[in-house]
Order: structure tokens, then sequence, then C-alpha cells
């Protein structure tokens, strides 16, 4: 979110995604996703669009 403020995780829907994996000791980068939906596809291993 570029606007450095806390929002919901759906709050500005087309903006980047950081996602982050614990590797065990910390959180640390593991890519960025284009958007909310790809973050959601990313995080819970959804392939394609996510419709049946």
């Amino acid at each position: 979110m570029r606007s450095g403020r806390e929002a919901a995780a759906h709050a500005e829907p087309k903006e980047p995604r950081l996602i982050l994996c614990w590797d065990g000791v910390q959180w640390v980068p593991e890519t960025i996703a284009p958007d909310y939906a790809a973050a959601q596809r990313l995080v819970h291993g959804i392939r394609g669009d996510g419709s049946f």
C-alpha cells in the first residue's frame, strides 16, 4: 500500500502486495503479487483465475 497507513487487506485491491514467508525465526520477503486477487491465489495455492 503506497499510502503507508494501516488498512484492511482488501483496501486498494489494485495495488501490489508483498508476500512474506516465515522462515522459523522471522518474516522474510518471498515475492510480490500484482494485486490483491493474485496475492490470494498465491497464498492459497489456487491455479488459474480460481473459477470452476
